[in-house]
């Protein structure tokens, strides 16, 4: 019996580990199977691989979690860490089961391989500090030296990625040279070319391809991936026939489904570059067609927006493929280009809305931002150039202009002269005569004899002073013009303002005779008239003017004030682009021309130019700056000379007192707000610590607040002085300053100076102190001499402001 039960129990134990072993080999089928399908052109597993790797994830978790105990149980996790990894949508937890191979599993010999991939793991999932780290603790880690070709081929792989190709280099030479009989020799020779071609040295990426092709020790599959970059290399070297041959025979060998459509936009990029644009728009809609939302397809929008932009000149069908970039394939090399591209373009179209006389700044703000699209996006340094000259002639253009006004108003100001001398010359009809014969043959009984005088000598003085009626519309000449004489207008101007005057008089005290009494004629008194003051012109009397000159004259006036004001905005534009625009076009000219053409003639006559003509100007010192490799600072030369003397009186203050507050009262005057700024800032530090007198500071630190740009400074302030009063001051400023309180309560208190002799600048007259907002009480303090108490170690807030 107990024989039967010891073979039962064997034969439970067989069968469980055939189980065991027939679960671990259908995971390991499913998975091989996976591995080998080829990817999908997006460069992800199909739909039948990741069927196939979840079954293989799940055999696996029937072993960890039913058979714990299991000889292959790190088999088991290991490859379900794989299938994670490589289904492609489960990187974390991947993370973890590898991680938990190499926690629980410390001398399993999946260790090794299992670091690797929790370094690539960190990388895609971007923590690529972390992934450098643990790839650097690998290497030096001699347990795993049968490995480290690997690790050091993912670290030379991390550093193109990151563009840091002088460490490639060192990790591709430590793996060429102590690792020569390893697979790993291999792809470190391939990833050698391939950085140089990151690099953009073709020539030596050339050179090392084509000397890795020849040797027979590589694999099909990496001689294949070496030729596609021999294409690359002999298409950026200008090989085109050659590129075009390499290309077509790799099509016609290659067999890997996500290596195709980088090879037909290879063929398209070639075709574009020989010209033969028809055949390679043809080949870019096929990839578009058959290839469609992969990195291929994005790419191939994205050489065909580069072609209609820079070379079938079409802007707005090459944005609209630029945009289309990032739609076609999110993750895209060239998604972020393409849209910085797009926007670029878009900034550089012309726009006709722009009028430098009623938009200056827009007008600038337009083709500044094209300059910097040019060069920052476009790569079309000339086009930056091009556009800041423009800029440039639009100066002679404005002064042109303004040359052409100030003839109009010239022009405009003869008219009107003549307009107004015409004027002078005009003289009304001569109706009075007839009024004053009618009125005095109507009223022969009701004028007396004195009036009747009056009459009489009024039309006598207008046949005296008749002349022919000018016509409104004749033209005067100058020569005509001058037949008036100069002082003979005045004159003839009174008599007939005169004789208007007396006219009137006379009707109407005329027309008033016929209400008064005829039987008493006699009663009326007559005027009393100066017969020499009679040819004197009333002073509130106008003389006549045509009111068609008139006219003509008010509209020339509107004419000439409204061109005067254009002109006076020209005066403006001009003088801006002799002091600021032209300027600065010609430092970014220059910087243009230093940054991509130095040695350019062009180069150096634009710095001769602006040394020639504008040689104390802030952008010929950057320029000058920039041609001698020196940090370029944008500053007027008088601020910063400026600048620099409030240094100087920074460092006086304290050997120099005297001379250092001097030179800051006059820094108060300075044009420029910052400096003026510090100024008052320091004084009244200065007189609130090293001199204390706090009436006196009051008025710098005042100033500091209310200055709305004063930033740090104001914070500074406000910890001791809220602009009306002092608060209580922090102990580490007194004691860093040892300021002697006894001075600042002395002078609170308004006692006698203490016998302590104190530096001159206490000598300067104080202004008058301010009305304190609650009167201070003089204390009732009977001291026959001032006495100066012992310094506290912190002052305190005062109850009312200091005077």
């Amino acid at each position: 019996m107990r024989i039967i039960r010891i073979g039962l129990t064997l034969l439970c134990l067989a069968s469980l580990m055939a189980c065991t072993i027939n679960t671990m080999y259908n995971a390991r089928k499913y998975y091989n199977s996976a591995k080998n399908r080829p990817l999908n052109t997006n460069g992800r597993p199909n739909n039948q691989a990741i069927e196939e790797y979840t079954k293989t994830i799940k055999k696996c978790g029937i072993i960890i979690t039913e058979r714990k105990k299991s000889a292959q149980m790190d088999d088991a996790l290991f490859l379900m860490a794989k299938a994670l990894y490589y289904k492609g949508n489960s990187a974390f937890q991947a993370k973890d089961q590898f991680e938990n191979l190499i926690l629980g599993f410390p001398k399993s010999p999946f260790v090794a391989e299992s670091h690797i991939f929790v370094a690539k793991i960190l990388w895609e999932i971007n923590q690529p500090k972390d992934a450098r780290k643990r790839l650097d603790e690998f290497v030096r880690n001699p347990r795993f030296l049968k490995d480290h070709p690997q690790a050091l081929l993912l670290l030379t792989d991390f550093a193109i990625r990151d563009k840091d190709y002088t460490r490639a280099q060192y990790w591709l030479g430590k793996i060429i040279k102590d690792y020569p009989k390893t697979k790993e020799f291999s792809a470190a020779y391939f990833l050698f070319g391939k950085n140089y071609y990151e690099q953009k040295d073709y020539n030596a990426s050339l050179e090392a391809f084509e000397k890795m092709q020849g040797n027979r020790g590589i694999d099909k599959t990496l001689k294949l991936d070496t030729k596609y970059y021999i294409g690359l290399n002999e298409l950026e070297l200008g090989k085109l026939d050659q590129a075009y041959r390499t290309t077509s025979s790799l099509l016609r060998a290659e067999t890997r489904p996500e290596k195709i459509p980088p090879l037909k936009l290879l063929k398209a990029r070639i075709l574009f570059a020989k010209g033969e644009n028809t055949e390679a728009i043809k080949e870019i809609e096929d990839i578009n067609k058959t290839y469609a939302r992969t990195e291929s397809s994005a790419s191939a929008l994205y050489y065909l927006a580069e072609y209609q932009y820079y070379k079938a000149g079409n802007p707005t069908t090459a944005i609209a493929n630029y945009n289309r970039v990032r739609s076609e394939f999110p993750a895209s090399l060239f998604g972020t280009i393409a849209q910085n591209k797009a926007t670029a373009i878009g900034k550089v179209m012309p726009n006709v809305n722009l009028n430098i006389e009623t938009g200056l700044k827009a007008y600038l703000d337009y083709h500044y931002l094209a300059s910097e699209s040019y060069l920052s996006q476009l790569a079309l340094p000339d086009s930056a150039i091009i556009t800041y000259r423009k800029v440039i002639s639009q100066r002679d253009v404005m002064a042109a202009k303004r040359d052409s006004l100030q003839i109009v108003i010239e022009g405009l100001t003869a008219t009107l002269d003549s307009l107004r001398i015409a004027s002078l010359a005009y003289k009304p009809d001569p109706v009075v005569e007839a009024d004053a014969d009618s009125l005095i043959i109507t009223q022969p009984d009701t004028i007396g004899n004195n009036e009747a005088i009056i009459l009489d000598s009024l039309v006598t003085e207008i046949d005296s002073l008749s002349v022919p009626p000018v016509e409104p519309k004749e033209e005067y000449n100058i020569a005509e013009q001058e037949e008036f004489a100069i002082s003979d207008v005045p004159d003839s101007l009174s008599a007939i303002a005169y004789v208007s005057t007396e006219v009137d008089t006379v009707f109407a005290e005329a027309d008033s005779l016929q209400f008064a009494n005829e039987d008493s004629p006699d009663t009326l008194e007559p005027p009393e008239l100066d017969i020499e003051d009679s040819t004197d012109e009333p002073k509130d009397i106008k003389p006549a003017i045509d009111p068609i000159i008139a006219g003509q004259i008010a509209q020339q006036e509107a004419l000439l004030k409204r061109i005067e004001s254009q002109k006076g905005k020209l005066d403006e534009i001009v003088k801006q682009f002799d002091t600021e625009i032209v300027p600065f076009c010609l430092f970014a000219v220059g910087n243009v021309l230093y940054e991509n053409y130095p040695d350019s003639g062009e180069n150096a006559e634009t710095y001769t130019y602006m040394q020639a003509n504008y040689a104390n100007n802030k952008y010929t010192n950057a320029l000058k700056a920039v041609q001698m490799g020196q940090p370029v600072r944008l500053i007027d030369p008088f601020e910063e000379s400026q600048e620099a003397r409030l240094d100087s009186l920074f460092g006086m203050i304290e050997t120099q007192p005297d001379s250092a507050v001097a030179g800051l009262e006059a820094m108060r005057e300075s044009p420029f707000s910052r400096l003026k700024l510090a100024a008052n800032f320091r004084l009244g530090w200065y007189y609130c610590f090293e001199a204390p007198d706090t009436t006196y500071a009051k008025q710098y630190l005042k100033a500091v607040l209310e200055d709305t740009n004063a930033g740090e400074y104001a914070t500074l302030t406000r910890r001791f002085f809220d602009g009306r009063k002092y608060l209580l001051w922090d102990k580490v400023v007194i004691d860093s300053l040892a300021i002697a309180d006894s001075l600042i309560v002395a002078d609170s208190l308004g006692l006698a100076e203490p016998t302590t002799v104190l530096p001159d600048t206490l000598l300067i007259q104080s202004p008058e102190p301010e009305e304190a907002d609650i009167p201070i009480a003089q204390p009732d303090i009977d001291i026959p001499e001032p006495v100066i108490p012992e310094p506290s170690p912190i002052i305190k807030e005062e109850d009312t402001p200091l005077e």
